[in-house]
């Protein structure tokens, strides 16, 4: 899977390169995201939502960096996440009862 995801970003990478820049924006810290934002002269960045863990704490860092720099960082929730997210506070076992009532929401 790991090969996969790698060759898929790298694929990704090659047929944006006029855009993204030659490394396409693929970078291992914070800081150099930020920079390589500003070096694109971008007004903002979108994410996926992260809501908990090394993936929030990830973006909270990045928007530190990005802010000073005049870049708004837009994190996207899917609205199936921001339904479910009130309702997954003790586990799977409490939100199960739940999950009829969200996939009727869905129409699935």
């Amino acid at each position: 899977m790991a090969d996969f995801a790698s060759e898929a970003t790298q694929d990704a990478i090659n047929r944006w390169r006029d855009r993204l820049g030659e490394d396409g924006g693929l970078h291992q810290d914070t800081q150099a995201i930020a920079d390589w934002a500003q070096n694109m002269k971008l007004d903002q960045v979108v994410t996926p939502y992260g809501a908990t863990g090394p993936a929030k704490e990830m973006l909270d860092e990045l928007e530190e960096w990005l802010s000073p720099k005049g870049i708004d960082l837009i994190r996207v929730i899917n609205p199936y996440d921001s339904r479910a997210w009130p309702h997954a506070t003790h586990g799977f076992f409490r939100f199960k009862e739940h999950i009829p009532s969200l996939l009727d929401a869905m129409a699935l």
